[in-house]
């Protein structure tokens, strides 16, 4: 179960490190200093031992929600959906961190904002050119099915909607791969490269990739060059825009919270409580 997430990963009364533990503390202590400079990072790491701090508040699971996000192989169906759902609101809420003057749309299936653009994905690509003001290829758009209610790997959009008429508005398409490994081969669904079989773009849009991993060495720097051609957004990132959008007072650690169905709690949940529960 999600809940027994943080059980799992950091804490049990100690977790030894294994694996090359010096290496791996390395990388602990880097990522916890990091981190705490922009976020509370709820872990305590002294040599090879990783431990909960004592106290656990509202950013605490912010932060765990976002790391159980990252290892979705360790639930069941039902709990890994649920969980790339609430990336996906979570992202929502980092990115006018990123775009403040910007309106941002949650144009995946099933999104906050789906519904203005409109549920089949040909309607819904109609309403996001007439948006971005530029021009479709009707008949590709047209090849779709009447039953796609999909988002052509767009689950995100940020606009200056300029107060004039003319072409050229500013856009940023992103795409929220809640993954830990497999998260490169996505890069481009939101893309304009992959998007050019519908659009006919004025401009080119930015194309943004969150991820819910740490995707850093030790040093800060990215373990690699998997996410060339797009602006790469991990753990570290998205929790600096989320403080972005606290410090700017429109938002509250409890409004950001709010967005997740089920925040990850302290402690292993056991399959007969869950039953208990629905009881």
């Amino acid at each position: 179960m999600m809940s027994s997430t943080l059980a799992d990963s950091a804490s049990r009364s100690p977790s030894r490190l294994s694996d090359n533990p010096s290496k791996k503390r390395l990388c602990l202590q880097a990522n916890a200093a990091t981190i705490a400079s922009t976020y509370r990072y709820p872990f305590v790491v002294e040599h090879d031992v990783i431990e909960l701090k004592a106290e656990y508040d509202d950013y605490h699971r912010v932060y765990a929600a976002l790391l159980s996000q990252s290892r979705l192989k360790m639930f069941d169906r039902p709990d890994r959906a649920r969980a790339a759902a609430e990336f996906e609101a979570l992202c929502r809420e980092a990115l006018p961190g990123l775009y403040p003057a910007w309106n941002v749309y949650h144009f995946g299936a099933g999104g906050l904002d789906r519904p203005q653009f409109g549920n089949k994905l040909k309607d819904a690509l109609k309403a996001l050119a007439d948006k971005t003001r530029d021009k479709l290829i009707l008949d590709h758009v047209n090849e779709l099915s009447e039953q796609n209610v999909g988002d052509a790997g767009i689950d995100l959009v940020a606009l200056y909607e300029w107060k004039d008429a003319a072409a050229a508005v500013p856009s940023v398409f992103c795409q929220c791969a809640a993954q830990q490994e497999g998260w490169p081969e996505k890069r481009f669904e939101a893309s304009p490269w992959s998007l050019e079989r519908f659009f006919n773009f004025f401009h080119k849009p930015a194309t943004v990739l969150f991820i819910p991993i740490c995707y850093r060495v030790p040093t800060g720097r990215w373990v690699g060059s998997d996410a060339h051609q797009s602006i790469l957004i991990d753990r570290l990132r998205l929790t600096e825009l989320l403080d972005r959008r606290l410090d700017g007072g429109d938002r509250t650690i409890a409004d950001i919270v709010a967005v997740m169905a089920a925040p990850i709690e302290l402690g292993a949940f056991l399959a007969d409580q869950a039953q208990q529960q629905a009881a």
